[in-house]
């Protein structure tokens, strides 16, 4: 079924193709300017030419009356501007090179002359940005190419934009944040083609449908604040990614980067006695491009390009996860070793004490016993961090891409992109088998991204593009391939649930110890698409250069997902002061279960924009822009799709299945389309005096997708799915392990605690605003100078929160709920009482301010620098997810009054610089010094280059929590939270007490904690990446490159976050760290 709709939706592709010359239009750069003579006065009907160097393809213009000229579209390159008109000079001005999405103004002053003189300018880089008022950075393909680069992924290099930080932990997405919005509001695309995931979870576990090989990339530029009005679709940054041409040369690489634990350091927390884990990384690949020439045939010089890429890479390395597991003693039920520490193990039956903290043997559940004897040994006599395991990491990824440009003559250009992504990854165990840890899985993606474009010049001053494309992403993940298909529910007798999947094991979450068993969602197999349909036009018209166009964006998700078939165990100390004790005992705090979900959702965004580049004086350059988004949520094909209504009726919730009600848009995907998007953009930029520029803008962008889950399209509900959530009081257990579920407490018509999925009906959709002030200045030749201030405001962002909370008190969490019952449609069966309920909420806030300070040198004298420092506070009133990351104990204590949980936002990181540069050393043949080296010497000490990123940032902000939830409130995205007693970090902080663990003291029975959200944070980050490359001339035309790459080159340890669940044996400790230095070893042949 899955590769039909692949070849169907190709085939569709193929057809706008042919039909239409529709395609993916290069992201382009733009110049304009003025000419005038020597008094200053304009010079209209001059004639401009520019010629792309490389592939000397050339356009042409004439200044209009007000002496004013244009040029859109232009490919990134080098390129010569010819200047003619007649009794004046002649003048060529050579050395101008373009960057993706960059407007630069290049002015003439012509002199009285014959046009037979030509006057030759060599041109200077183009730093100053004097035409408008975006935030953002170039990243040149030198940078790309010669930086250190972990893992040869080019969007780790937009860390390098000034205002970006780190993703929060576990993100899916990876990549970065900006403006301190979540990293799930970027805009990426490719060669102008988008190239965005619309995964409702994440699920390809990336940012973008596919990611090109840095060998294939020329540059690309990221956009962090008040972009122009042809953006849209998201509230944070665009990243624009252009693609290689082939040239009328014949150019490519050959290379192969190689990685192996001989020659890296020890993770800080390995063994000091062991040998080395595995680490053994292979990379290689190669690219050619050129013109499309056949002998006798055809010659395409100047005419017809190809350029393309394959790389693959084979990754075999070990990740050191240290975990805290049971004793020997504990395993049988003696908690002796806590006492040391005051901890006394308490009889749920009796409320006393257990004597000795020795539960009896009559007591320890039949089950629990064979699972805790699936634990390993421990490896020190340590009750936290007792275990570590160096688990094997397997990672095989594929990429290529074929582009061919064409130039169809003075007015006409095309080109065509198909680019491919694939990775293989199997688990990763965080304990051996047959413990498993909890939650590993085999997972696979398969990406593609395709697009062509048509470029067409009407008249001089009016040109057009239209733009067509297709992504397509496919995701499959199942239990791990250890397993070999065993039903281990079955055999250690685990009751409830579906106990025929292959491999699967229910996971057993033990507060306090690494959990046991597998876990939910295996399998899953899930694709989707984007389908883009787009043209603009740029009309020049004296002193305005007027962009308008719009865009169509169709949408898919087809989903396949088992869910929480096999059911899943909670034991979160409540009942005895100890997970693994209550794990012993069975007394389970919380037992789920959802049925498997199957749905084909279809969406689409309409956008629409007009931007006026107003050139008022030869200083003062004005950006006035509007766009307007019509975005129309997801309905399913076949309305599989139902919500639970407590929005239209607060008292009076109704269950309502889509479709039932009517069959417009509303009625379908059950929730209102948010028809007011209008988004102005407005910026100017206003020099002062050759070398100072003044900048500002503002802007207003919405949200198309925030992918906080499945249950966000409803897709959870009846009629096509539904679950179960068994609660617990502070004395009663919500399940027993060796009894399982209660019978029938899993079927539809008598299940009794069930969830459901609720969202705001008719609410405006999320948008963010954007402002910022800056400063640039040229302190001296190829040198820039930046200062900022730069701000932005999330209103109405997309919040995922339990919208049935159980207040705190005594009682049964489901007894004591707001919604108690509701009728399933079509039955008269009103089941009662309810679970949680997942509630989707366009109420959440964000605000972020920062100083940002920005130095950058332009290559020129052997070297090249980009330098800049954040200083930044983010501020919010909600928690993450699975694409976008979440601090560790981000949760809601109270959802009823959201107030208390504003404070720093996941994504605030104060402070963070970064400098990063390329320097090629002066010594050797042709050098500085030492230019008439010997040769030999000159083979090994010659000419080298070296590249460098440094990078310090803030630490993650992380709750503290307490389990085993005393105040008896509950429980989806719910957390307990303890009082604060002091300062803590009033000490000496070391790795077994980060913080002061008695500042914290564990909220009473049936009260909330004092204690905010995000109030601690993690250590300071300090990474220095480092390369040196040399190249050997071996021919005239082909050289190899012979480097070297230190990465995290000092070693300095990246500690994890400390322990942060308040009581547990690991509270306060740091028991893991990032990757040490790694160093890797490369070739590559240039030509």
């Amino acid at each position: 079924m899955r590769k039909q709709s692949f070849a169907a939706g190709a085939a569709r592709f193929a057809a706008l193709f042919v039909l239409c010359a529709l395609a993916a239009v290069g992201q382009t750069a733009q110049v304009v300017g003025r000419v005038s003579d020597a008094t200053g006065a304009v010079i209209p009907g001059v004639n401009i030419r520019i010629t792309n160097v490389a592939t000397n393809v050339a356009r042409s213009t004439q200044t209009n009356a007000d002496g004013y000229y244009a040029i859109p579209l232009l490919p990134p390159g080098n390129y010569s501007i010819a200047v003619e008109q007649k009794g004046f000079k002649a003048v060529t001005r050579s050395g101008i090179t373009l960057e993706v999405d960059q407007r630069a103004e290049i002015n003439f002053n012509l002199e009285v002359g014959s046009l037979t003189e030509n006057i030759v300018v060599s041109a200077d880089a183009l730093q100053l940005n004097t035409v408008e008022a975006s935030q953002g950075q170039v990243i040149d393909n030198r940078r790309i190419v010669d930086m250190p680069l972990n893992g040869r992924e080019y969007n780790q290099l937009a860390l390098l934009s000034a205002g970006t930080v780190q993703p929060a932990s576990g993100s899916r997405y990876g990549g970065f944040s900006s403006g301190g919005m979540k990293i799930t509001q970027n805009n990426f695309m490719i060669d102008g083609i988008d190239n965005n995931p619309n995964e409702l979870a994440g699920a390809q576990r990336r940012s973008e449908m596919v990611q090109p090989s840095i060998d294939a990339i020329q540059e690309f530029k990221v956009q962090t604040n008040a972009y122009a009005a042809e953006y849209g679709r998201s509230m944070g940054s665009v990243v624009n990614v252009s693609l290689k041409s082939g040239t009328n040369s014949l150019h490519g690489t050959a290379f192969e980067f190689l990685r192996n634990e001989k020659l890296d350091a020890k993770n800080f927390f390995d063994a000091p006695d062991k040998p080395k884990p595995p680490f053994k990384r292979n990379q290689f690949g190669l690219s050619l491009g050129g013109p499309v020439v056949l002998p006798r045939i055809f010659d395409g010089r100047s005419k017809v390009f190809f350029f393309g890429d394959f790389e693959r890479g084979i990754v075999r390395e070990s990740s050191t996860t240290t975990s805290t597991i049971p004793t020997a003693r504990m395993r049988n039920g003696d908690f002796g070793e806590l006492l040391a520490a005051n901890k006394r193990i308490i009889d749920p039956l009796t409320r006393q004490p257990f004597p000795d903290n020795l539960i009896p043997a009559s007591r320890i559940d039949p089950v629990a016993k064979t699972l805790a004897g699936l634990y390993p040994a421990t490896q020190n006599n340590n009750l936290a961090a007792n275990y570590l395991v160096n688990s094997p990491v397997k990672t095989d990824t594929m990429r290529w891409d074929f582009k061919t440009d064409v130039n169809l003559g003075s007015k006409d250009t095309m080109n065509w992109r198909l680019s491919k992504m694939d990775t293989e990854n199997p688990a990763v165990l965080p304990l051996p088998a047959p413990a498993y840890g909890g939650g590993p899985y085999d997972w696979v993606t398969e990406g593609y991204n395709t697009g062509a474009t048509w470029n067409h010049i009407w008249s001089p001053n009016l040109i057009m593009s239209i733009r067509g494309g297709w992504n397509f992403s496919l995701f499959k993940r199942d239990n791990p391939a250890q397993t070999n298909g065993e039903l281990f529910n079955q055999k250690y007798g685990i009751k409830g649930g579906n106990d025929t999947i292959p491999g699967g094991f229910s996971q057993m979450n033990i507060t306090g110890y690494r959990a046991l068993g597998i876990g939910p969602n295996n399998p899953v197999d899930r694709d989707s698409q984007n389908r883009q349909l787009s043209g603009d036009a740029t009309w020049i018209k004296g002193k305005h250069t007027i962009k308008f166009g719009a865009n169509q964006l169709w949408s898919q998700n087809n989903i396949y997902n088992i869910r929480l078939e096999i059911g899943t165990y909670t034991f979160n100390n409540r009942f005895t002061t100890d997970g693994m004790a209550d794990f012993l005992l069975g007394w389970g705090s919380g037992y789920s279960w959802e049925s498997r979900l199957q749905v084909d959702l279809r969406s689409s965004n309409t956008g629409l924009f007009v931007q006026d580049d107003w050139k008022v004086t030869p200083r003062l350059t004005l950006n006035l822009g509007l766009r307007y988004e019509l975005v129309l949520p997801f309905i399913d094909k076949y309305d599989r799709i139902g919500i639970f209504d407590n929005y239209t009726d607060p008292n009076n919730p109704r269950l309502i299945y889509g479709g039932t009600e009517g069959k417009d848009r509303y009625n379908r995907a059950m929730f209102a389309t948010d028809k007011n998007n209008f988004m102005p953009r407005v910026g100017f930029a206003y020099k002062v005096g050759a070398k100072n520029v003044i900048r500002g803008g503002y802007g207003i962008f919405y949200n198309y997708l925030e992918p906080l889950g499945d249950g966000e399209y409803l897709i959870g509900n009846p009629p096509n799915a539904y679950g179960v959530s068994l609660a617990s009081s502070a004395t009663t257990p919500a399940i027993i392990l060796k009894d399982g579920p209660p019978p029938g407490s899993l079927d539809f018509l008598k299940a009794t605690g069930r969830t459901f999925i609720a969202y705001e009906r008719r609410a405006d959709i999320g948008y963010g605003q954007q402002w910022n002030l800056n400063i640039q200045r040229e302190v001296a030749q190829d040198w820039l100078v930046e200062l900022a201030y730069s701000g932005s405001k999330g209103t109405h962002l997309l919040a995922r929160y339990e919208d049935n909370y159980s207040p705190p008190g005594p009682g049964n969490l489901n007894d004591k709920r707001r919604y108690k019952s509701v009728e399933l449609p079509g039955t008269g069966i009103v089941t009662s009482p309810l679970g949680p309920i997942y509630g989707y909420h366009n109420n959440a806030n964000s605000i972020y301010h920062a100083f940002i300070a920005k130095v950058e040198k332009r290559f020129s004298q052997g070297f090249t620098i980009i330098s800049s420092y954040g200083w930044s506070k983010t501020i919010g009133d909600t928690c993450g997810n699975a694409a976008a990351g979440n601090t560790a104990g981000c949760g809601f204590q109270d959802t009823r009054n959201m107030r208390a949980e504003r404070s720093a936002d996941n994504q605030d990181i104060p402070h963070r610089f970064v400098a990063s540069g390329v320097f090629d050393l002066p010594f050797g043949k042709g050098k500085k010094w030492c230019s008439n080296m010997h040769p030999v010497l000159n083979a090994f000490f010659g000419n080298w280059s070296t590249g460098s990123i440094v990078t310090w940032a803030s630490g993650e902000p992380f709750s503290i929590t307490v389990p085993g939830n005393p105040a008896n409130i509950g429980d989806r995205l719910i957390v307990n939270r303890p009082n604060l007693a002091g300062n803590p970090y009033g000490i000496e902080r070391s790795l077994q007490r980060d913080f002061d663990t008695t500042a914290f003291v564990a909220n009473a029975q049936y009260t909330l904690g004092n204690l905010g959200r995000n109030t601690m944070r993690n250590r300071p980050d300090f990474n220095w990446d480092f390369s040196a490359l040399k190249d050997f001339q071996l021919a005239e035309k082909l050289r190899m490159q012979f480097r070297f790459e230190a990465f995290h080159a000092s070693n300095t340890p990246r500690f994890n976050q400390p322990g942060q669940s308040l009581g547990t044996a690991a509270f306060g400790k740091i028991t893991g760290a990032a990757t040490p230095r790694n160093l890797q070893l490369g070739l590559k042949l240039v030509w």
